[in-house]
């Protein structure tokens, strides 16, 4: 979703949207003083429940981050533990309560709306994809050396579309990422559909970057049109029978593609 010259994905919209719905709740539900230490208890809850459940998430993705320590602190990628994430935030929440004698009951169940509202926004965007879930576009876009080549000729196996352009830091960062499981997972089809740009500017950075990537093709905006991309890079997983199932907006972690590999194949 783009508002003006921001971009934010669902997913944050939504946790975004529960987190407000969570704080209208003890609004209602509290007045005078205990508001506000209702307020300054969800706001310590919320963020102990972050922190837990990106702590879990790197945990179970340790040989990464052994390897790439500064990404843990990467949280905009999407990699947390939810189940986690949500225990600790009640506990949290219930052992302040208590502490600083507000009504713990009106505290953790502001916080459960909040994160009901979550949830049911987190499923109605679920059934709405598989209710309408788009399939891989036919297409027509041309390789760097001008060959056709169509899109739908890749369904058959899972495919994973990247929207990305050589001007896009997060596309050159995550570019290796991408690399590398095209190289591990042969059973997937990756596909780079480079936006708005020549074969020679395109050529020319994989040879500085030392990137063997296959299935590289010129799209002059028609895919970022079909999917309502709204920035770069956009990454689209669709299934083998060339249905989609998810998008990521914006940089790819090595952890959140694993994740979005295991739920396509």
């Amino acid at each position: 979703m783009s508002i003006g010259p921001f971009v934010i994905s669902l997913h944050r919209l939504f946790l975004l949207a529960g987190v407000l719905v969570a704080f209208g709740a003890t609004a209602l539900m509290l007045r005078g003083e205990k508001r506000a230490r209702g307020s300054s208890i969800l706001w310590t809850s919320i963020l102990a429940g972050v922190i837990a459940a990106r702590i879990a998430y790197v945990l179970t993705h340790g040989q990464h981050y052994r390897e790439n320590l500064f990404e843990i602190l990467h949280v905009w990628d999407g990699g947390l533990n939810a189940v986690l994430g949500m225990a600790t935030a009640f506990v949290v929440a219930a052992w302040l309560a208590v502490r600083r004698e507000v009504g713990a009951g009106r505290v953790l169940a502001s916080l459960l709306i909040g994160m009901s509202a979550w949830g049911l926004l987190h499923v109605g965007a679920s059934i709405m994809r598989d209710e309408h879930s788009p399939v891989l576009a036919d297409i027509t876009l041309s390789t760097l050396d001008g060959k056709p080549t169509q899109l739908r000729s890749f369904v058959g196996k899972p495919v994973v579309l990247n929207l990305w352009a050589t001007w896009c830091p997060p596309c050159r960062r995550e570019m290796p990422v991408l690399s590398a499981a095209q190289a591990e997972h042969e059973n997937v089809h990756f596909v780079f559909a480079n936006q708005n740009e020549t074969a020679d500017e395109v050529r020319r950075f994989l040879i500085a970057q030392r990137l063997p990537i296959e299935n590289v093709l010129l799209d002059e905006g028609l895919l970022a049109t079909e999917y309502r991309a709204p920035g770069l890079p956009t990454t689209l997983f669709f299934d083998r029978d060339g249905r989609l199932r998810r998008v990521h907006l914006g940089e790819l972690s090595a952890p959140r593609l694993a994740d979005y590999l295991s739920s396509i194949d």
